[in-house]
Protein backbone atom coordinates (compact mmCIF):
# COMPACT_ATOMS: atom_id res chain seq x y z
CA UNK A 1 0.00 0.00 0.00
CA UNK A 2 3.02 1.94 0.42
CA UNK A 3 3.16 2.37 -3.69
CA UNK A 4 1.25 3.07 -6.93
CA UNK A 5 1.83 2.52 -10.14
CA UNK A 6 4.35 0.06 -9.89
CA UNK A 7 2.66 -2.84 -10.70
CA UNK A 8 2.83 -6.55 -9.66
CA UNK A 9 2.10 -10.08 -10.33
CA UNK A 10 0.42 -12.16 -7.78
CA UNK A 11 0.49 -15.95 -8.63
CA UNK A 12 -2.18 -18.79 -7.14
CA UNK A 13 0.18 -19.40 -4.29
CA UNK A 14 0.58 -15.81 -2.89
CA UNK A 15 -2.84 -15.31 -3.30
CA UNK A 16 -3.76 -17.90 -1.17
CA UNK A 17 -1.05 -16.38 1.12
CA UNK A 18 -2.52 -13.23 0.73
CA UNK A 19 -6.08 -14.47 1.37
CA UNK A 20 -4.87 -16.42 4.37
CA UNK A 21 -3.35 -13.37 6.50
CA UNK A 22 -6.23 -11.04 5.30
CA UNK A 23 -8.52 -13.78 6.99
CA UNK A 24 -6.52 -13.51 10.04
CA UNK A 25 -7.02 -9.50 10.15
CA UNK A 26 -10.66 -10.43 10.20
CA UNK A 27 -11.34 -12.58 12.51
CA UNK A 28 -10.24 -9.85 14.80
CA UNK A 29 -12.70 -7.24 13.04
CA UNK A 30 -16.23 -6.52 13.11
CA UNK A 31 -18.63 -5.93 10.57
CA UNK A 32 -18.80 -1.88 9.55
CA UNK A 33 -15.58 -1.62 10.84
CA UNK A 34 -12.01 -0.44 8.30
CA UNK A 35 -8.54 -1.40 8.77
CA UNK A 36 -6.25 1.72 8.06
CA UNK A 37 -2.81 1.80 6.01
CA UNK A 38 -1.10 1.56 9.34
CA UNK A 39 -3.13 -1.86 10.00
CA UNK A 40 -5.33 -0.87 13.15
CA UNK A 41 -8.63 -0.82 13.38
CA UNK A 42 -11.66 1.86 13.63
CA UNK A 43 -15.22 1.57 13.91
CA UNK A 44 -15.51 5.46 12.78
CA UNK A 45 -17.29 6.07 9.50
CA UNK A 46 -15.01 7.31 6.50
CA UNK A 47 -14.82 10.89 5.93
CA UNK A 48 -15.33 11.95 2.57
CA UNK A 49 -11.81 13.71 1.01
CA UNK A 50 -12.49 16.79 -1.06
CA UNK A 51 -9.40 18.11 -2.46
CA UNK A 52 -9.69 21.87 -4.05
CA UNK A 53 -7.05 24.07 -4.96
CA UNK A 54 -6.65 25.36 -1.17
CA UNK A 55 -6.31 21.95 0.06
CA UNK A 56 -2.85 21.48 2.22
CA UNK A 57 -0.73 18.09 2.32
CA UNK A 58 -0.71 18.44 6.12
CA UNK A 59 -5.26 18.66 5.27
CA UNK A 60 -5.20 15.06 4.25
CA UNK A 61 -5.13 12.36 6.87
CA UNK A 62 -3.30 9.85 4.42
CA UNK A 63 -4.05 6.57 7.19
CA UNK A 64 -7.58 7.08 7.11
CA UNK A 65 -8.02 7.55 3.37
CA UNK A 66 -6.42 4.42 2.55
CA UNK A 67 -8.70 2.33 4.65
CA UNK A 68 -10.28 -0.91 3.45
CA UNK A 69 -14.34 -1.91 5.20
CA UNK A 70 -14.74 -5.52 6.55
CA UNK A 71 -16.91 -6.15 4.16
CA UNK A 72 -14.43 -5.40 1.33
CA UNK A 73 -11.51 -7.47 2.54
CA UNK A 74 -14.17 -10.13 2.71
CA UNK A 75 -14.44 -9.68 -0.85
CA UNK A 76 -10.84 -9.61 -1.42
CA UNK A 77 -10.09 -13.07 0.35
CA UNK A 78 -12.35 -14.28 -1.89
CA UNK A 79 -11.36 -12.99 -5.05
CA UNK A 80 -7.88 -14.11 -3.87
CA UNK A 81 -8.64 -17.68 -3.57
CA UNK A 82 -10.82 -17.62 -6.91
CA UNK A 83 -8.43 -15.39 -9.30
CA UNK A 84 -5.75 -18.45 -9.63
CA UNK A 85 -3.32 -15.29 -9.21
CA UNK A 86 -3.90 -12.02 -10.56
CA UNK A 87 -1.88 -8.90 -11.82
CA UNK A 88 -1.79 -5.20 -10.60
CA UNK A 89 -0.95 -2.70 -12.96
Amino acid sequence: MGAQGAGGHVDAELAWRVADVVERFLMAMKPGERMLSNLTVTAKKKVKLVLTPKTKPHDIDAVDIYSASYEWLGEFVDFCRRSGGFEVL
